[in-house]
C-alpha cells in the first residue's frame, strides 16, 4: 500500500516474508518526505533550545512566543504533508471502546469529544441496545439503528 501526499512525498507499507514463514511490516518513506520531517525535527529542537535560554523573559512574552512557534510548526507540518485539514482519531480498539462507553456520562459532562467521535459513540450506544438480552437474541431487537 502506498500513500502519496504529493510528488516525491509518500509512505509505502509492505508485507515482507521473513524466516520460517514469518511476516513483517516494512514501512518506507520517500527521500523528500524523510528529509523534510528531519528538518522539522531539527527546527523543533532549535525552538526548544531557544526557549530554555529565554527562561528569564516575562510570562506574557513566553506565551506569545510559544503560540507563534506552535503556529509555525503546524504550518510547516501542513506544508510537508500538503494538507491543512484537521486530523480526527476514531477509536476502534475494543478495550478503548469499553472504557469510553462506560465513562460516557463523564465524557458528555466535560464536552471534550469532537463531533466525529461523539457521533461514533452515539452509534455504539444505539447498537448496544440491541444486545441488551444477549447476542443470541439480538436479532429480535425491534429498535432502529441509524447509520452515520
Amino acid at each position: 500500500m502506498k500513500y502519496e501526499y504529493a510528488d516525491e512525498r509518500w509512505i509505502q507499507i509492505r508485507l515482507k516474508r521473513g524466516e520460517r514463514f514469518r511476516q513483517y511490516i516494512s514501512i518506507s518513506y520517500s527521500h523528500t518526505l524523510r528529509n523534510e520531517v528531519k528538518e522539522l525535527q531539527t527546527e523543533g529542537r532549535e525552538l526548544y533550545a531557544s526557549k530554555i535560554t529565554m527562561g528569564q523573559a516575562s510570562l506574557a512574552l513566553a506565551n506569545e512566543e510559544r503560540r507563534r512557534n506552535h503556529k509555525a510548526i503546524i504550518h510547516r507540518d501542513n506544508t510537508i504533508f500538503c494538507d491543512d485539514r484537521e486530523t480526527y482519531y476514531i477509536p476502534v480498539g475494543r478495550s478503548l471502546l469499553t472504557v469510553m462507553s462506560s465513562n460516557r456520562a463523564m465524557m458528555n459532562s466535560v464536552a471534550n469529544l469532537d463531533l466525529i467521535t461523539d457521533t461514533f459513540m452515539m452509534l455504539i450506544d444505539d447498537v448496544r441496545k440491541s444486545f441488551v438480552n444477549g447476542v443470541k437474541q439480538a436479532h429480535l431487537f425491534s429498535g432502529s439503528v441509524s447509520a452515520v
